[in-house]
């Protein structure tokens, strides 16, 4: 005859083994995912820290640092944003990448803009950084509200204002830009249009799709223009 009190009492110590193995299976499983989201915290931490070392090794072993020594008594000492910034190499979106420069860290910026892009310098390496990459600063907002000088020893451009076409070109490019425009000037960044408006159609056009973007190249009788995303890259 079967013992209905003794098998009770098994079945309850065997579901009660299961029970404790089950919660303790579950708080395992809760240390495991609270271990590794810790880990992978300092794994981004200590990885954003080591590229900074490499970068600063780099420099050193290339004989660079005296420059970025000597910059703080040049340029303003400021730091990239709370999300990093992106130093290019021109002063436009859509130009090359030369670094990315991590939350907070110490950049020296130039007395030298264009749009929204200033001249930075980040371990010894110039490029440009969007102004609102760069932590808030009194000496670099106070730059961006002053209005440009320029300084530059080149040419003198001149133009006929009176002309209809410096007119039209004044009208949708700006003053600046239209007197280069009419000296036949070319620049990085320029647009399609502006190229053509400085020195006419090209003889012919070529397009590729590459990793970067769309890039064309406009071919003269002279020189070559090369586009990447619409806009100049070089020529």
């Amino acid at each position: 005859m079967i013992n209905f009190r003794y098998l009770h009492t098994v079945v309850f110590l065997v579901l009660g083994f299961f029970s404790l193995y089950a919660q303790d299976q579950t708080e395992r499983l809760n240390k495991l995912l609270q271990r590794r989201s810790e880990l992978q915290r300092s794994i981004s931490y200590y990885q954003k820290e080591l590229r900074e070392v490499e970068l600063e090794i780099s420099q050193l072993q290339s004989n660079d640092q005296p420059q970025i020594v000597s910059e703080s008594n040049q340029k303003i000492v400021a730091e990239a944003g709370a999300n990093g910034a992106i130093l290019r190499q021109d002063p436009n979106i859509n130009s090359q990448e030369l670094a990315q420069i991590p939350a907070n860290a110490t950049i020296y910026v130039h007395h030298e803009y264009k749009g929204m892009y200033f001249k930075v310098t980040y371990y010894g390496q110039e490029g440009w950084v969007n102004y609102t990459q760069i932590a808030t600063h009194p000496e670099v907002d106070a730059l961006i509200n002053t209005p440009k000088q320029n300084n530059t020893t080149t040419k003198v451009l001149t133009v006929d204002e009176s002309d209809p076409k410096f007119q039209r070109l004044e009208k949708i490019y700006g003053k600046e830009d239209a007197v280069k425009l009419m000296n036949h000037q070319l620049w990085k960044g320029m647009s399609h249009g502006q190229a053509r408006e400085s020195i006419g159609k090209p003889v012919s056009q070529t397009r590729e799709n590459t990793s970067k973007g769309l890039k064309e190249e406009w071919n003269y009788n002279d020189k070559k223009l090369i586009f990447l995303n619409g806009s100049l890259i070089s020529w």
